[in-house]
């Protein structure tokens, strides 16, 4: 591990986790350099060098660029400060380090430490000295205080008895719920003598939770996986999440990687648990042995063991978090990890298999309001996405209601917020809506990697390509279970800023990897933005049959536009007379009814159409700026008129403080 270059206390400052060094202007986090681009670094810089003061906008914009520069000073603020504060994992809605205060400026709050010539980064306090005893297995087990584990149940009618094991304070209060809610939990710990490997006990963990593999009967191993993950998730200094194929794919640039395997023995479930270090080096393995009916326990168990084995340190509400039971019902959880194992695939299948999975939850514990959240969930993508035309409404309402129960019954839910954020994002198309319950989610739980892709999505379609881009890589750096859309996003970005050739190359992929409701519309005009007209074409005719009323007409409208610029104008009169006797409407089918007139040279029509679009969700600049779709529009006063008016649409459509 690179560590941060020394300078003298004067230059190099330390707050919480961060170290920040002015003479190389570099920040670092737990010893592990974050990448920051240099406007953020100017502003984090200006900010420390005054604590506790107000620092106005203009002073910003002063510091940030010099006179000569042509640039959006106010948007450049905006940016500067919301990719500051994701590197730190700051939020304006309850900020730790930078305040804002209204038509005024900034403040830093926290207090600044000089470093030392010699310091080094940041680590938790020193190891305490830790007993060893033997396992059954000959291997050994480590832990530091005077708690032991009671006798396990009996289970296949054999006395199963755990090892009398001493374990530290944190996790005697997990200890005392597995005696007495699982009846105990048989284990067998089997972890070298050697201490926990450096990265550990330097502070810098980065966490990869791989899918558990799940045979026969067993649990879903995606959905546990990512359950574990979530609750292990949102600390400071550790990331954690899942790769989609179990023991496969990347893992990014995790120090540890857990792993697993879960099976069915009569009435019992038995989980296999591996965590190594990324060299390989086993750094913690246990097994649990439990009852079926209890396997709702094994979640929070694993998460205590590897929070415990990583000596990772937690806030108290974290802790809490961590520990939380959301159901007693076994059936219940094992229907809700289906669920949200199915939400990932984004098929049409999956979407109903996620349906029909929280739905047997609910019916099992009404008040289990996980299992509502994701239902929620579930719902609003079967409207967006998958419904046939006479489904539509019914969809979106009953996606609607469950949020809103979710939120009524538990405001303090992250997942209850990611659900209004779902909706939001999939039925509203409210941005605002969606960053902000977006981030009061990440709040309650920061280990939501969906969260922040809602608000990628939010801010691409605003045509805030930067701010996607940096929400995007928040959720990436989370490696959740989700493979499809990071990848969409990042291609509808690209898309979006004009840049065709890389979004047909991720569209593809997208295309490849989940249904054609999900992004064949955007690969079919990526193909002809590129070059591929005819192939474009083609796509867009068999996407205009597709039994979902959005891929219908969405493509129907864009299938109209290509025949136009392709000399066919009856041909795309007759596709508009189609799309229009559909119900399905949003702003993306307004937007191709736009781009169509503007190739029918029917410039008032195009610029009605475009200015629904941007009044109900795209008011997205780079495009209208980009798309050749729009060229016969261009050098018209029409023209100029309505990219002021999409400028404003965009600027009233989000209210959210950087």
């Amino acid at each position: 591990m690179r560590e941060p270059e020394t300078s003298s206390g004067d230059n190099r400052v330390r707050f919480g986790l961060f170290d920040f060094d002015a003479r190389s202007v570099e920040l670092w986090k737990s010893g592990r350099l974050v990448p920051v681009r240099p406007q953020a670094l100017k502003l984090l810089a200006l900010l420390i060098a005054r604590p506790r003061e107000v620092v106005s906008r203009d002073e910003i914009q002063r510091a940030l660029w010099s006179g000569d520069t042509f640039v959006d000073f106010e948007q450049g603020v905006n940016h500067a400060v919301r990719e500051l504060r994701a590197a730190l994992g700051d939020t304006a809605e309850s900020p730790r380090f930078i305040q804002t205060l209204p038509r005024r400026g900034y403040r830093w709050l926290v207090p600044l430490d000089p470093v030392a010539r010699d310091a080094t980064p940041d680590a938790p306090p020193d190891r305490r000295e830790r007993a060893s005893v033997d396992s059954p297995t000959g291997g050994s087990a480590t832990a530091a205080s005077d708690a032991v584990v009671p006798p396990a149940p009996v289970v296949g009618g054999t006395d199963v008895t755990a090892p009398r094991t001493r374990v530290s304070r944190w996790a005697q209060g997990a200890v005392a719920v597995a005696a007495m809610v699982i009846a105990a939990v048989a284990w067998q710990a089997r972890r070298p003598a050697a201490t926990v490997d450096a990265a550990a006990s330097a502070g810098s963990v980065a966490l990869t939770v791989r899918p558990f593999v799940s045979h026969a009967e067993a649990i879903n191993g995606l959905g546990l996986a990512h359950a574990i993950a979530e609750r292990l998730g949102g600390q400071a200094d550790v990331r954690s999440g899942g790769s989609l194929t179990p023991g496969a794919g990347s893992d990014g640039d995790a120090t540890h990687v857990l792993s697993g395997d879960v099976t069915r023995t009569g009435q019992d479930v038995v989980v296999a648990t591996d965590l190594r270090a990324a060299n390989g080096d086993v750094t913690w393995t246990e097994t649990f042995r439990v009852r079926a009916d209890r396997i709702f326990d094994i979640e929070g168990v694993v998460a205590e063991r590897v929070a415990g084995a990583l000596r990772m340190r937690r806030a108290a509400g974290e802790q809490d978090r961590r520990r939380r039971r959301y159901t007693t019902d076994a059936g219940a959880y094992e229907d809700y990890l289906r669920g949200r194992a199915a939400l990932v695939a984004y098929t049409p299948d999956g979407a109903q298999q996620a349906v029909r999975a929280f739905e047997a939850a609910l019916a099992r514990d009404p008040g289990y309001t996980l299992a509502l959240a994701g239902l929620a969930m579930a719902s609003a993508d079967m409207y967006l996405r998958f419904a046939p035309p006479p489904d539509v409404e019914a969809w979106g309402a009953r996606a609607e209601t469950a949020a809103r129960d979710a939120l009524d019954r538990d405001g303090e839910l992250a997942e209850a917020h990611l659900a209004r954020a779902a909706i939001a994002r999939k039925r509203e198309f409210d941005w605002n809506t969606t960053i902000e319950a977006s981030r009061r989610a990440l709040i309650l739980n920061p280990g939501l990697e969906q969260a922040h892709l809602f608000a990628a999505a939010a801010y691409y379609h605003l045509g805030y390509m930067d701010d996607a881009r940096i929400a995007l890589e928040q959720g990436r750096r989370l490696h959740g279970p989700d493979v499809v859309e990071p990848i969409r996003i990042e291609a509808l970005v690209a898309l979006f800023s004009g840049d065709f050739a890389p979004a047909r190359a991720r569209l593809e992929e997208v295309s490849r990897l989940s249904s054609q409701a999900i992004g064949d519309t955007y690969l079919a005009l990526a193909y002809y933005y590129s070059g591929s007209a005819e192939r474009g074409r083609a796509m867009l005719e068999t996407l205009a049959a597709a039994p979902s009323a959005s891929t219908a007409a969405r493509a129907g409208v864009a299938l109209a536009a290509v025949l136009a610029a392709q000399g066919d104008p009856a041909g795309a009169r007759v596709r508009l007379a189609r799309v229009t006797e559909l119900a399905y409407r949003d702003h993306h089918v307004a937007y191709g009814f736009g781009t169509a007139y503007a190739q029918l040279r029917d410039v008032d029509q195009a610029v009605t159409w475009l200015r629904i679009a941007a009044d109900t969700g795209f008011p997205c600049v780079p495009f209208f700026e980009r798309d050749p779709l729009l060229d016969p529009l261009r050098g018209r006063a029409e023209f100029d008129g309505l990219l002021a008016y999409v400028r404003a649409r965009r600027d009233d459509a989000i209210s959210v403080t950087p």
